[in-house]
């Protein structure tokens, strides 16, 4: 049975990602409480002992965890490492795949306004992308005066779909900059 491990707050939309979906689907879910979270002796020993295969984190905190050696062992065991909310750096994906392990790599992207992701990926040792959009979201490159872009063409990233929020609340500067 895979395990799937949790670290945001339930109050985080990322949980939605590491907790709600995986229950769904029928995978158990360990939730990682404060002190396993920042003191990696306990996370590996709450890895191993509940037999956790799917890790969802940041890159940054897998870049600060991967080299030591009380987490190689338990990071070895893992079979998906599900990464995002951060640009995933080349070097990553070598140290995740010299763990021995024959572990899939994912990339997601999507900032806040839109709720966990809107572009994934999976990371096989090429280039490092956001990936395609997911369902019902389109992604396009536009200039600064908001003409759009050919492929390949450095611009602004614009996210267009029924996952991109509406706005912020009470906040209509921050709206018509970011919407």
């Amino acid at each position: 049975a895979t395990v799937s491990m949790a670290f945001a707050a339930i109050t985080f939309d990322v949980s939605i990602l590491e907790e709600c979906i995986p229950l769904y689907h029928g995978i158990t879910v360990c939730m990682a409480n404060e002190e396993e979270i920042h003191n990696p002796m306990a996370l590996s020993k709450l890895i191993l002992n509940n037999g956790v295969d799917m890790l969802t984190c940041t890159p940054s905190f897998l870049i600060n965890i991967i080299d030591m050696p009380e987490m190689r062992s338990c990071l070895s065991r893992i079979k998906v490492f599900n990464v995002g909310a951060e640009a995933f750096p080349e070097s990553l994906y070598d140290k995740i795949m010299a763990l021995g392990t024959q572990a899939v790599v994912f990339n997601g992207y999507g900032p806040t306004e839109t709720t966990i992701g809107c572009a994934f990926v999976q990371v096989t040792g090429e280039k490092i992308t956001i990936g395609k959009p997911m369902a019902n979201i389109r992604i396009v490159m536009i200039d600064r005066h908001r003409n759009l872009l050919p492929a390949g063409v450095p611009g602004e990233l614009l996210i267009i779909g029924n996952g991109v929020g509406r706005g912020y609340v009470g906040k209509p500067e921050m709206t018509a900059d970011k919407f």
